[in-house]
């Protein structure tokens, strides 16, 4: 486009590396209560996000956020978490796809190693939204972000192997993730546990105990801790 008009221009353009990166553009029926038109993130998954509407020319309430970089499995748990809070509407097959493009989100960053997408892609095997309802894979997602130290993951967990929910029962094991995810502070985990204890012997009690004090959870992707700060882009200088 630019050689016609300016080659030595078309030539710079034409040595740039360009780095992808994760996009994602919603169209929300309603205004957001946002005090900024575009912003960069410092921090964090994201690195910009915009309303597209506010650019001259157009109007609506569509919302354009890229991802702070190629490769990086939070961003896509944010557009996981972004798509699954699309307002619903009276469009059932609209709402299908919303709820099936926020679990495609949580497949990439949960095979990446992210437990809190880890324990959504879990959610949605268990309950059958926005993909096939399967237990099995629950369950094993369900283990995946227990074994990182995620407490609701830990709760879940428990309560599926103390049922047998996905296979037979292993009441020790699920009373030790039921133990852990107590430990963690888990609302609601110590009353699940104090009806679990009933299920098992004061052996396997005792057993169940004694894992759960030696357990060390085991990250699969170092955790980002950092403080997002979204700060609004500076205004144009004057003349």
């Amino acid at each position: 486009l630019l050689a016609p008009v300016n080659p030595h221009l078309a030539d710079l353009a034409g040595r740039v590396v360009m780095r992808p990166c994760w996009a994602l553009m919603l169209d929300y029926a309603e205004p957001c209560p946002l005090p900024f038109d575009a912003a960069f993130i410092n921090s964090g998954p994201l690195r910009w996000a915009a309303r597209d509407g506010s650019k001259p020319g157009r109007s609506g309430q569509t919302w354009l956020l890229q991802a702070n970089d190629s490769g990086v499995p939070e961003a896509a748990l944010a557009l996981g978490d972004l798509s699954a809070r699309t307002p619903a509407s009276r469009d059932k097959e609209a709402n299908t796809r919303i709820v099936e493009r926020a679990v495609s989100w949580y497949e990439v960053a949960a095979k990446a190693g992210v437990p809190s997408a880890q324990f959504k892609l879990a959610n949605a095997y268990f309950a059958g939204a926005g993909i096939a309802r399967d237990p099995v894979q629950a369950l094993a997602w369900y283990g995946r972000a227990a074994q990182q130290g995620l407490p609701e993951a830990e709760n879940a967990f428990g309560v599926m192997l103390m049922g047998g929910v996905a296979g037979a029962p292993d009441a020790m094991e699920g009373y030790k993730w039921l133990l852990l995810a107590e430990a963690g502070g888990y609302p609601d985990a110590r009353v699940v546990r104090e009806k679990a204890k009933g299920q098992i012997s004061p052996k396997d009690v005792a057993q169940a105990e004694k894992l759960a004090k030696a357990f060390k959870p085991t990250l699969e992707r170092p955790i980002d801790d950092s403080i997002q700060r979204i700060m609004p882009p500076r205004p144009p200088a004057k003349p």
